[in-house]
């Protein structure tokens, strides 16, 4: 039988993190007995549990149940924000069961990458200059022209920020010679009212062509203003 190594503390396998030697438990109508550790599985949860040895060294146990798809794992970026990024693109634009394929076949957009290595190769220098400046969790991929392929010349690293207001749901108007959406128009001019009472304006009064007006004047300016030019 070979000679019993302790764990070292901290010592890590997968997922788990050993801490130390807790109890040992009898098997098998007390014939053998089972060396327990005690362990933290490094996910969000952080949670605590007590493993047998012989599951740590074979790899029968790596974490707390929150790694259970490991065995379908196809290569080590499988967990990172790049892999996401790339299957959630592909799905879209390949995948006919995704609700959101429609979208994008009807206007012919196709994602133009075979495989995650073509996509790494072209993505992951800027993609790590972004996460340095941005993080993460702020960092996402955009096409510049929302009516071309997924490719490098067409795709561009953005904040959430500027991903939401790239959309083609976006209400844009005409403010000061630009077409911009209304979220950047309030930012522009910095007005005294809300945003709500702003949108309000906009969709209730049909203010599209009058931006100024919804966001400096006051309601009676307003009202008195669509009632002369009603009357015209």
């Amino acid at each position: 039988m070979p000679k019993y190594i302790p764990l070292k503390k901290w010592e890590k396998f997968w997922k788990l993190i050993a801490l130390w030697e807790c109890e040992k438990r009898l098997i098998w109508k007390q014939w053998a007995s089972a060396r327990y550790e005690k362990c933290k599985c490094t996910c969000k949860k952080w949670k605590e549990l007590r493993v047998a040895r012989t599951y740590l060294n074979t790899g029968h146990t790596v974490s707390c149940w929150c790694a259970r798809w490991i065995p379908k794992l196809k290569h080590w970026d499988t967990w990172s924000k790049l892999y996401k990024i790339y299957m959630t693109a592909k799905s879209r634009c390949n995948n006919p069961t995704c609700y959101k394929y429609k979208r994008y076949w009807w206007r012919w957009i196709k994602f133009l990458r075979d495989s995650y290595e073509d996509f790494k190769r072209d993505m992951w220098e800027w993609y790590l200059e972004h996460i340095k400046k941005y993080w993460k969790e702020n960092t996402q991929i955009d096409r510049i022209d929302n009516n071309w392929n997924y490719c490098k010349d067409n795709c561009r690293r953005v904040t959430c920020k500027e991903n939401s207001r790239n959309r083609r749901s976006n209400h844009l108007v005409d403010f000061r010679g630009e077409r911009i959406s209304l979220i950047e128009a309030y930012e522009k001019a910095s007005p005294k009212i809300s945003f709500p009472v702003f949108l309000s304006r906009i969709y209730n009064k049909w203010l599209d062509k009058n931006v100024e007006l919804a966001l400096y004047w006051t309601n009676k300016e307003i009202r008195d203003f669509l009632s002369v030019n009603s009357e015209k």
